[in-house]
């Protein structure tokens, strides 16, 4: 995790506790950046974000050695900030789609030493939060794209094409959800989110896309629940098999607190 300042800050979820990490040299203070875990190298990889300008910059994190390393690659998407990332362990690849702020559609993937752009003419415009994940049932990458309500695609690499998969009613139009894939129960988790930050109205509704009829389906309430927000960010847990929700935005301030979800 990184702050808005030069921070890294780790969970141990056996502990219960934070721990400020203090290397020697740190991404520059950032928002909406993206970041994805390369399990094979044990880096997390850190692309762009917003600073007053969309950042291009590439970094890796070795939680082992405590070090943050910027890469210098030949080869540089453009800066883009509110993109999505996720690493595909089987081809060890990071499939990168760009933010809003990038004219076109596109898909770029970085194998550790380089970026590759990935030429997709059935690549879904970027448009809003484009939030990809790992979908470790079913072996593939996963992008939740909002560009009109909240939809499925299902990237394939062979080919360089996004398919649609999702069908069905969905969750309303919004942006800033926080959103998942839950191995345990094979399927996408999605949190709230605001269909315009600047009402102060945000959304609270729990969402799950499972495989299995390719539809969306809505959680009932039941017990306590995180406030609405948007910007928040969820993980998935795979050694106990939980989801942890982290921070975001609500009524204007900016949340520290973390969250674990229980079915």
């Amino acid at each position: 995790m990184v702050l808005d300042y030069p921070a890294t800050w780790e969970w141990d979820p056996v502990s219960g506790q934070w721990t400020s990490r203090t290397p020697s040299a740190s991404p520059a203070q950032r928002y909406d950046h993206a970041m994805a875990y390369d399990s094979n190298r044990k880096k997390v990889v850190l692309f762009g974000g917003w600073n007053g300008t969309a950042l291009s910059d590439t970094w890796e994190w070795d939680g082992a050695a405590g070090t943050w390393s910027q890469r210098n690659p030949s080869v540089v998407p453009p800066g883009t900030e509110r993109h999505g990332m996720a690493y595909d362990p089987i081809r060890g690849r990071v499939v990168m789609v760009p933010g809003p702020n990038v004219i076109g559609p596109t898909t770029w993937e970085w194998d550790g030493s380089n970026w590759t752009e990935r030429y997709a003419p059935a690549n879904p415009a970027p448009y809003g939060q484009q939030d990809l994940m790992w979908d470790s049932v079913g072996q593939r990458i996963l992008m939740l794209n909002g560009s009109s309500q909240a939809t499925v695609w299902e990237w394939h690499p062979t080919d360089a094409t996004w398919i649609r998969i999702s069908i069905g009613c969905t969750p309303s139009l919004r942006g800033g959800a926080a959103v998942a894939f839950d191995s345990a129960k094979d399927q996408v988790v999605y949190f709230g989110g605001s269909f315009n930050p600047g009402t102060l109205v945000y959304d609270q509704d729990l969402w799950r896309w499972a495989p299995d009829g390719f539809a969306w389906r809505e959680y009932a309430q039941s017990g306590t629940w995180p406030s609405g927000r948007d910007s928040a960010k969820f993980v998935y847990d795979a050694v106990r098999g939980r989801l942890l929700m982290f921070a975001g935005v609500e009524q204007g301030s900016i949340l520290d607190e973390l969250w674990e979800l229980r079915y």
